[in-house]
């Protein structure tokens, strides 16, 4: 049976007019209901100069926790943010948000919904795959944006290799962005086909949008740059350069692409597992006023770790800043061995993320992103081999577009212990998304992820595609 949920919305607190406006959206019908709210400064705010909001709370009621508001600073002083409440059993609940401002004396107003949950609510489980790489890209693309023409632009990176398409999964979050993967190297005569359908199909043909290219001409050909500009019409930006390494830094500094943003995230480049984990971790974790962290990249495990002398240099800039958040964080051992010794990394600026194997690793960034405020949310989380890089590459993308965490598994297990032991018992898990079929991740999955989520029931689908 479907959930449903109905909602009354009370009136605000007498403060409010005051205070400022406040909105908030409570979605239905669900289980899961989500909560989207935003407060922007009044009177009482506007009558001492930078008043603005301090804090905003929710309270999903009865007792049941709801996922930590994302809040959002807006130059303006408004906050805003989205929050999930899951239900598990039948029942009627008030929703509490109350926000408080910074003035003195502060002033704090409260807005309450009464919701009815007429049945409890299940977790999600979907797989998406495809015949090849290329399709389950596409796949992961159409369920992105089902709506034809809706993207804002298209990054595009060779899927034979990993290396330039690690840093640009924040490129596609920041853009609002499908990541399709297309042959590349001397072998390749083309644009996939495929690939080219979804790209006319989801990107407006005009030269007011972009496809952005990752990779010099050794990685995707000319030809291939030449057909989608010259052919299809669109404008097109290649980031590249003569390494994977001053290629990451391309797509951070670009003013095209992520412009030198406020953070940073290392991974290793020369495998692609901890980078992999990094994407969504890096596209929600640092948004500043919508502008996630850039993924620079790192040589070499623990013992022989390494960083070549530009990406050095823009790492120590970066540790030099003072900002709320880690101006830089690593992931994995070899990019924590890499940056933990550079000049400022001990000056509070900087946060190490590590685990015993990359299936740990991945853990450990998920529950460091599902531990504070503006972090990933609890709603949903991804789930890839750990050792096979394209589907967890364009489902990397999908999970940044979902705001929820990589984990990744090892293909010969039901499911590793990692990822087992952070789904278990989550209580507002919504989804869990599986990226690749059968054949990279077997069926006993599905299984092993619902003994993971129980007690709460699961919907399984497989959105298969034949090409």
């Amino acid at each position: 049976m479907v959930p449903t949920a109905t909602e009354t919305l009370s009136s605000p607190d007498a403060a409010a007019d005051a205070h400022g406006d406040i909105s908030v959206l409570l979605s239905a019908p669900s289980a899961n209901v989500h909560v989207g709210y935003a407060v922007a400064p009044g009177a009482a705010d506007a009558s001492v100069p930078g008043g603005k909001m301090a804090e905003a709370t929710l309270d999903c009621g009865n007792h049941i926790q709801g996922a930590f508001p994302l809040l959002k600073t807006h130059p303006s002083g408004a906050v805003s943010g989205d929050i999930v409440c899951q239900y598990p059993s039948a029942g009627t609940f008030t929703v509490t948000l109350s926000t408080t401002d910074d003035q003195t004396p502060a002033v704090t107003i409260t807005v309450t919904h009464t919701v009815t949950v007429a049945n409890p609510s299940k977790v999600a489980v979907d797989r998406y795959d495809g015949a090849s790489r290329y399709g389950t890209g596409v796949s992961l693309s159409q369920a992105e944006f089902p709506a034809a023409g809706s993207a804002g632009a298209v990054v595009l990176a060779r899927g034979d290799m990993f290396a330039d398409a690690l840093a640009g999964i924040p490129l596609a979050k920041y853009k609002n962005a499908p990541l399709l993967l297309t042959p590349g190297g001397a072998a390749a005569t083309g644009l996939d086909s495929n690939v080219e359908a979804e790209l006319l199909r989801v990107l407006p043909k005009d030269k007011s949008h972009t496809v952005f290219i990752l990779g010099g001409t050794s990685a995707i050909p000319q030809a291939v740059e030449d057909h989608i500009s010259n052919v299809l019409g669109y404008n097109v930006v290649r980031l590249s350069g003569s390494s994977r390494y001053e290629t990451a830094l391309a797509i951070a500094k670009d003013p095209r692409a992520l412009n030198n943003p406020a953070h940073l995230v290392v991974a290793r480049g020369d495998d692609f597992a901890d980078a992999l984990a990094a994407g969504p971790y890096a596209s929600n974790y640092f948004a500043d006023h919508g502008v996630p962290a850039a993924i620079v990249l790192s040589t070499g495990p623990y013992t022989a770790a390494s960083l070549d002398t530009a990406t050095k240099a823009y790492i120590v800039s970066k540790l030099a800043a003072a900002n709320s958040l880690p101006d830089v964080t690593a992931i994995g051992g070899g990019a924590v061995a890499a940056t933990s010794v550079l000049e400022g990394a001990r000056n509070g600026g900087y946060l190490g993320i590590q685990g015993n194997d990359r299936y740990e690793t991945a853990e450990n960034v998920a529950a460091q992103g599902w531990s504070t405020g503006l972090s990933l949310t609890n709603s949903y989380a991804g789930l890839a081999s750990g050792m096979s890089f394209p589907d967890a590459l364009t489902g990397g993308a999908y999970m940044a577009m979902k705001n929820g965490p990589l984990l990744l598994t090892d293909p010969a297990a039901a499911l590793s212990a990692a990822p087992a032991s952070i789904l278990h018992g989550r209580p507002l898990l919504r989804g869990v998304e599986i990226f690749g079929g059968p054949a990279v991740l077997h069926d006993t999955l599905v299984t092993a992820v619902g003994k993971a989520v129980a007690p709460t029931p699961i919907v399984y689908t497989d959105h298969h595609k034949i090409f």
